[in-house]
């Protein structure tokens, strides 16, 4: 059944609700209402889900996102050779061809620069899955740049995830991205204010390693989810140190993503894992979270609204939801858009998430009530 919808004329039928969550509140200007979405399932009474824009960018086509301070989304191209641009609401799509060749190029991140002439601009930066370079995409000139043309790079998924840090030094922090190995035998720093690639540590886990990257309180260490590697590990960006911690015997592909929640927890997302995986960084203890049933390549990515981690689903029927407190796991609503259907969460702003589109047709949009 799909999502069933009710009519609301006033502001004051909606119970206080915020303007500022986009997905669950939208204006329509011919008919001068609001729309409000009803509950049709326990699960709806957490999280309710809608298809966004269409992007015909075919399939394996985003391979991740990141939104900008306007509350723009940018979709970061997989196979596709362009640069997907979503509203704030995940309503409204337009793209921009950029220059790349072959596929499976890029993941991303975004950062905030200042300058002489403007008080701040951003710019946007594609990391490389297996490209040989960083293209870095200036908003203000509409140019594009190449940082570091490195053929080692070139490996296929040589990096998965990005976080960033901050190292300290006399002339305050230094922000860095930091990309977690997945098939490169290197940890790689983009140093985003002064524009180098730096190689960190050699890892020693083997192909397949990483897959997500979580910045801990501080912002100067970050936590590398565990994909094929055997163990957990920490990475220092003051040190450029990286540390082999905790073994999870989860097997191979076990995880995709992850979120930082309080005291040092943080939530793995199931990808073969049959449960949740919690890492405790101040004691370096790993548990068990719940079982999610929901199969193989269940999910990648995720968001952390309130209590919920919403997990985004790629082979999952059903959206995922983790709830921090309760430490359970509820199937959400069913999405309808096949197997490898999201590659990411993006958060829009209020109680919003965007789910980046892989082999969807469609951006996926998620309200956390």
């Amino acid at each position: 059944m799909g999502l069933e919808f009710t009519w609301k004329t006033t502001l004051e039928d909606l119970n206080g609700v915020s303007e500022r969550d986009p997905f669950y509140l939208r204006i329509n200007p011919a008919k001068r209402t609001i729309e409000k979405m009803a509950p049709e399932t326990e699960a709806s009474n957490i999280l309710i889900y809608q298809n966004g824009s269409a992007h015909n960018r075919g399939h394996a086509a985003f391979g991740g996102g990141t939104r900008t301070s306007d509350g723009r989304v940018f979709l970061v191209p997989h196979n596709s050779g362009h640069i997907g641009v979503c509203d704030r609401y995940g309503l409204e799509y337009s793209d921009f061809q950029i220059d790349t060749t072959g596929e499976a190029q890029y993941i991303g991140a975004a950062h905030k620069q200042k300058n002489e002439y403007y008080e701040s601009y951003e710019k946007l930066y594609l990391l490389p899955n297996s490209a040989g370079s960083v293209v870095i995409f200036d908003f203000i000139y509409s140019e594009q740049s190449i940082l570091g043309e490195d053929e080692y790079y070139q490996r296929l998924g040589a990096f998965a995830g990005t976080v960033e840090l901050e190292r300290g030094t006399q002339g305050g922090p230094i922000k860095s991205i930091v990309c977690a190995p997945h098939n490169s035998e290197y940890v790689m720093m983009v140093d985003i204010v002064n524009e180098y690639i730096t190689s960190g540590p050699q890892h020693g886990m083997g192909e397949e390693a990483f897959y997500g990257a979580i910045a801990q309180d501080g912002k100067e260490r970050a936590v590398f989810v565990p994909y094929s590697s055997a163990y957990i590990a920490e990475y220092s960006i003051q040190d450029n140190y990286f540390e082999a911690t905790t073994e999870h015997h989860e097997g191979e592909r076990a995880f995709a993503g992850g979120a930082y929640i309080n005291d040092g927890i943080n939530v793995f997302v199931p990808y073969d894992s049959e449960y949740i995986g919690l890492y405790n960084f101040n004691s370096r203890e790993y548990e068990r979270g719940p079982k999610h049933g929901q199969g193989l390549e269940a999910y990648k990515g995720c968001e952390k609204i309130g209590r919920y981690v919403v997990f985004a689903p790629y082979n999952a029927k059903r959206i995922g939801i983790y709830d921090t407190l309760e430490n359970r796991f509820i199937a959400g609503p069913e999405h309808n858009q096949g197997e490898g259907a999201f590659c990411d969460a993006i958060y829009l702003g209020g109680r919003s998430i965007l789910f980046v589109p892989f082999n969807s047709q469609n951006i996926g949009l998620a309200y956390v009530k």
